[in-house]
């Protein structure tokens, strides 16, 4: 392939001609990402395969992995364009190996972040997933996976290993939500919200957070597609706080606490005075026996909302309650222990 700073092996020859890459073909792919152990700058990429770190693979789980095939379609700005770049010179079937150069995979370990979270989403029902913000001033961003950290730290020419599984072309298949035009996009979310919603006003928690999370999934599968910080990015990221908040109040409706805390904090993150994240998270860690945090964010809520002070009048008093009882029980258990 005649592209600058990408050089190509085939490692296993596919099938038929080379397809017609178009607007909107999709494919499926697996992929392996392996990191030189030598200076490549210098020495150029090693042929002795020991030489090299397997650092992503779309056959292995959570936390290593997207966990199956990679469903890539042509032409809708995914976040990694020299992978799309790749596969357009692929046969089916056929596996090549592309090594590339640092500035063309540089977006590479927060696209895979991306692909780990959502993977996690997959396997923990109970996990929320979240997109990593990152603020001027705050140095490199972080993943939290640890060779994905080490190559945004160190940036590295990259080894991919690709193996086209399938192709289908815009007429063979049903558009799914990867390829709604924007109004259709939002139609989408607004629907399952919607829907959801409803779930939540019949008192179907459980059902309704199947919902909000399908929504909060779309978008961030949208999200991969648009540029961090643009209107386009920050538009899908305001639509999160409010499918996070709900998410909370059915976790609270669940008794879930924990993971009533932790949605109320996503929709937080995006949105630090959002006044029902706020009160939620409140209620989520009186009830984790959180009274200091719970405190805090019950202050912040009557500071912004000033005439909720009737919930948080309420709410300090359960606090106040269990806090009695907390201390209650621990000096029965330690009145217990010193009899013995």
């Amino acid at each position: 392939m005649n592209n600058i700073g990408i050089v190509k092996k085939v490692l296993s020859s596919g099938r038929g001609p080379l397809p017609e890459y178009v607007k909107d073909t999709k494919v499926w792919i697996d992929y392996e990402v392996l990191v030189p152990k030598v200076d490549t700058t210098k020495e150029g990429f090693p042929e002795d395969q020991s030489q090299y770190k397997s650092v992503d693979n779309t056959k292995k789980q959570w936390p290593d992995g997207y966990g199956e095939p990679l469903e890539l379609v042509i032409g809708r700005k995914f976040q990694l364009p020299v992978l799309e770049t790749c596969v357009k010179s692929m046969h089916v079937n056929e596996i090549c190996q592309f090594d590339i150069e640092m500035k063309q995979v540089a977006s590479f370990p927060l696209v895979a972040k991306k692909l780990r979270d959502i993977s996690r989403a997959r396997v923990d029902p109970k996990y929320v997933h979240h997109e990593q913000h990152h603020c001027a001033g705050m140095g490199v961003p972080k993943t939290g996976y640890k060779e994905l950290d080490d190559l945004i730290e160190n940036p590295r020419d990259l080894r991919f290993r690709i193996h086209l599984l399938r192709l289908e072309q815009p007429d063979e298949y049903h558009a799914d939500n990867w390829q709604l035009n924007p109004e259709q996009r939002q139609e989408k979310v607004k629907e399952l919200k919607e829907r959801a919603n409803g779930l939540v006003r019949e008192g179907k928690h459980s059902v309704a957070i199947d919902e909000y999370k399908e929504a909060l999934t779309l978008l961030d599968q949208l999200m991969l597609m648009e540029k961090p910080g643009e209107p386009e990015w920050k538009e899908l990221e305001a639509q999160t706080v409010p499918l996070y908040s709900n998410l909370a109040l059915c976790y609270l409706a669940l008794q879930s606490y924990r993971e009533a805390g932790n949605a109320a904090t996503e929709a937080l993150k995006r949105d630090p005075t959002n006044e029902k994240a706020l009160f939620r998270r409140a209620k989520a860690r009186v009830q984790l026996y959180e009274f200091d945090e719970a405190e805090e964010d019950l202050s912040l809520f009557l500071e912004h909302y000033p005439n909720n002070e009737k919930l948080v009048l309420d709410e300090r008093k359960k606090l106040s309650s269990l806090k009695s009882d907390k201390t209650a029980n621990e000096n029965n258990l330690f009145k217990k222990m010193v009899a013995k």
